[in-house]
């Protein structure tokens, strides 16, 4: 009877209640909502969909390391060099009809760079474990049907590359160890796998940006990304992260979400370049590189597209998407960040 009253205790404990918002005395708390929308979820199982992939989890792995490949290349991407200054300064827009004062910077050290995709790989991995769990078991959150089709193209596309290592770690291993191992005694990427990665890369990118691509009508819970940010304001223990410790996550969101637009926009540049000269070449005809760049839209023009689509807050037509509420909640957590008095020190 003792045990089971602790386990009763213990459930009691680890159970998310709802609180009555107007009773809350934390403002912060009452203006993001977190506790409503994880009511009744166990606290510890839901912290575990955001945990690291490990190795019982090969396709989230695959997914991970696709992920950080594709930021890196969108840093290399998001320069003046590739897609011009006119295109960084519309990058960087949070009001569609409003100029910025600096185009944005893709720069950033080691440290945030692990810091900021630890946030979007958190969130990767609550969507697809929340996917493969019973409806129950998981906040209330509503793929769109663009997002249903993206994250099976995802989902094959791991699986593919899964296969072919598989096979292809079952032939070296058969060749008696003729391939040289590198310093640290890992196997190094081959030209087939990085590109066979990319494939994996593309459709990660393009998940994102569908992620990203979500018009809220009138329940921003019902977004996956923020459904999924939701969750990364659970402490180790039963609180809350406050403004100050949860409003980094946001400035990761934004950043990241402006690298992958321009990515985005490469990788479609690219490909409509690609397929213009196929379709020259189909008919014996020959166009070069310069004029296939001059044939197909710009950087600015496919960036500016998303921008006012999806980035930007919502000018009143159209719906507002998830980046127009993580600007609206971290302008919140900085206010009060900057208006709250710290605690005193004594020295």
């Amino acid at each position: 009877m003792e045990e089971a009253f602790r386990a009763a205790e213990d459930r009691e404990r680890r159970e998310i209640k709802e609180f009555e918002e107007s009773r809350e005395p934390n403002p912060w708390l009452r203006r993001v909502g977190w506790a409503v929308h994880l009511a009744r979820l166990d606290r510890d199982d839901i912290r575990e969909m955001v945990e690291p992939a490990d190795d019982e989890e090969p396709e989230l792995q695959i997914l991970c390391k696709a992920f950080d490949w594709m930021i890196q290349n969108a840093q290399h991407t998001t320069v003046q060099e590739v897609v011009g200054q006119a295109a960084l300064f519309e990058v960087n827009k949070k009001e569609a009809n409003k100029e910025t004062q600096m185009p944005f910077d893709s720069w950033m050290d080691i440290t945030t760079v692990q810091s900021y995709t630890h946030v979007w790989r958190q969130i990767l991995c609550y969507i697809v474990r929340a996917e493969e769990e019973e409806p129950i078991h998981w906040p209330a959150y509503k793929l769109t049907p663009r997002q249903e089709i993206s994250i099976q193209i995802l989902r094959e596309s791991i699986r593919e590359f899964q296969a072919w290592k598989h096979a292809e770690d079952a032939e070296r291993d058969g060749s008696n160890g003729e391939e040289e191992e590198d310093k640290e005694g890992e196997w190094e990427e081959s030209d087939e796998e990085i590109k066979r990665m990319k494939k994996v890369q593309r459709d990660v990118l393009q998940f994102c940006i569908d992620l990203l691509d979500h018009p809220l009508q009138d329940r921003e819970y019902e977004s996956a990304m923020i459904s999924g940010l939701v969750v990364l304001g659970l402490r180790d223990d039963e609180g809350w992260l406050d403004a100050e410790d949860y409003t980094p996550k946001y400035s990761a969101a934004i950043k990241l979400a402006r690298l992958m637009v321009v990515q985005e926009a490469y990788e479609r540049k690219e490909e409509a370049m690609e397929l213009l000269q196929e379709r020259y070449s189909t008919q014996q005809q020959g166009i070069s590189q310069d004029k296939s760049r001059w044939e197909t839209s710009s950087y600015y023009h496919l960036i500016s597209r998303m921008v006012k689509k999806f980035m930007t807050m919502s000018p009143g037509d159209r719906d507002p998407t998830p980046m127009q509420w993580i600007f609206q909640a971290r302008l919140y957590g900085f206010k009060i960040r900057y208006t709250t008095t710290a605690e005193g020190c004594i020295q």
